[in-house]
């Protein structure tokens, strides 16, 4: 058995909006943090670099139904019982425009969140990572 484990972090612009009152603060998002298994098939010659080329179609898929794409992280692929992480090899996609993660009840800096998912990066004052 072949699979991908990556980590999405997505949300519903237009409910942030009713959320936050404003329209004007497109730093913010209503998102979900969610860890994703990807199965492939046996055929596939599954590396690092290939489970990372699946980022584009996420993203494609997730803004066709209008959702927001903060992060699309690979964390690792399991091939046939032997444990690869991605230390590096497929750098994440982070989008850059947003600072604040919300659940509803709470706002939290994305870089807190990236950096409790193992991705440390660098953020300035207003906390939007550079």
């Amino acid at each position: 058995m072949k699979s991908g484990t990556f980590y999405v972090i997505c949300g519903d612009r237009i409910d942030t909006d009713l959320f936050l009152g404003v329209e004007d603060d497109k730093s913010k998002i209503l998102a979900t943090v969610q860890k994703v298994l990807v199965n492939y098939k046996d055929e596939i010659e599954l590396t690092i670099e290939h489970a990372g080329e699946i980022f584009d179609n996420v993203k494609r898929g997730l803004e066709e139904k209008e959702q927001t794409v903060v992060l699309i992280h690979l964390e690792s692929i399991d091939i046939d019982g032997k444990h690869v992480d991605n230390i590096g090899d497929v750098p994440p996609y982070i989008n850059k425009s947003i600072r604040m993660i919300g659940d509803g009840e709470r706002w939290y800096p994305l870089y807190e969140i990236l950096d409790h998912l193992g991705i440390v990066v660098d953020y300035d004052e207003n906390y939007f990572i550079l």
